[in-house]
C-alpha cells in the first residue's frame, strides 16, 4: 500500500506498507542458563501478526509434567521474528501459574537466542526473574519492533 498521496507533517522515513502476514510460533520454556526445559505432555501456543516493522505475539503454554530445567533467568524463546534490539516490548501478561513466583510483572524482548522475552519479578526497578518452571499454564501477548 502507497500513502505516499498523503501529505504528512515530521520526517516519515517511509509511506510504503510492503508487509502483512499472520502466523503460528512455538513458544519454547527456558531458562538462561541450561536452555530449554524438558517436559511430557505439555503444550506450547503462538501466534502472531506482523504489520511492516510491528510484530504482535501471543502465546499460551501448559506445562502437565516439568522432567528437568536449568537454572537463572526465566524466559522464553522462540520468536517468530528477531527483534530490531534488546527491550523494545510492550504487552501483558493474562494469567500466570506456570511459573513458581506470583508477582511476574513483565517481559523485555531480546535477540538472544534469535528472538527471546524475559520475565520480570514485580518490584521496584528491573529485577528480572530468577524462579522455576512449574505445572500450570501461562499466557500473555508482546508487541515488539524487527
Amino acid at each position: 500500500i502507497d500513502f505516499s498521496a498523503n501529505s504528512h507533517a515530521g520526517g516519515m522515513t517511509s509511506e510504503l506498507l510492503d508487509d502483512y502476514e499472520e502466523g503460528t510460533w512455538t513458544p519454547v520454556a527456558y531458562r538462561s542458563t541450561g536452555g530449554a526445559i524438558s517436559t511430557s505432555n505439555s503444550s506450547y501456543n503462538g501466534y502472531y501478526t506482523k504489520v511492516g516493522r510491528l510484530v504482535n505475539v501471543s502465546f499460551y503454554i501448559y506445562i502437565n509434567t516439568v522432567n528437568s530445567q536449568g537454572s537463572n533467568a526465566v524466559m522464553v524463546t522462540g520468536l517468530p521474528f528477531s527483534p530490531v534490539a534488546a527491550y523494545h516490548f510492550a504487552g501483558n501478561l493474562s494469567y500466570n501459574s506456570a511459573i513458581d513466583n506470583t508477582f511476574v510483572r513483565s517481559f523485555t524482548v531480546h535477540s538472544d537466542a534469535g528472538g527471546s522475552f524475559y520475565f520480570f519479578e514485580d518490584t521496584k526497578g528491573h529485577s528480572l526473574l530468577f524462579a522455576d518452571w512449574t505445572v500450570g499454564y501461562i499466557g500473555g501477548n508482546i508487541t515488539y519492533t524487527v
